[in-house]
């Protein structure tokens, strides 16, 4: 029996032992997920087999601002940022106050259309979605005779302001 491998009863034990306790997860995950439930497909990955890095909302937006700038529907438009940040302020107790720039739901960029609308844009790259509060300005936007809408690229921006009338 030479060149044959065999394990000891200790290590076969501890093998069994591991299957079952991959097995018993296994059949966990099985009772949560429903049959048929759409699973996330593979990242992608290039020809050497490296992930390919997703699309950046830092990717889509200059050139949604940049469509923006050069349709012919569109008067003007500008980036707006959102945030909050910590200044001194001696007179403060503690030393510093924070202001805040913009508003919560306010969306990437604004602008205003040639017939006077508002315009209201929110950059994304795809897969993602606007926030509760985005979607709420955008709809109240809508509602008033702007015209707001999320882009994930430039044929977004031609498609929604083609319609705009």
């Amino acid at each position: 029996m030479s060149g044959v491998l065999r394990w000891s009863e200790e290590h076969l034990r501890a093998h069994q032992a591991k299957r079952a306790r991959e097995c018993a997860v296994s059949d966990s995950v099985a009772e949560v997920i429903p049959y048929g439930t759409p699973i996330k497909p593979p990242k992608p990955r290039d020809m050497f087999g490296r992930p390919i890095p997703a699309l950046l909302e830092s990717d889509v937006l200059p050139s949604v601002l940049a469509a923006l700038r050069v349709h012919p529907k569109v008067a003007w438009c500008a980036r707006m940022n959102v945030g909050a940040m910590k200044v001194d302020d001696p007179k403060s107790a503690k030393g510093y106050r924070f202001i805040r720039y913009g508003w919560r739901g306010m969306v990437d960029i604004t602008g205003q259309l040639k017939d006077g609308r508002r315009l209201e844009v929110e950059a994304k790259r795809v897969g993602n979605k606007a926030s509760d509060e985005q979607d709420a300005f955008m709809q109240t936007v809508n509602r008033n005779g702007g015209k707001a809408f999320v882009a994930f690229g430039v044929e977004d921006v031609f498609r929604e302001l083609e319609d705009a009338t």
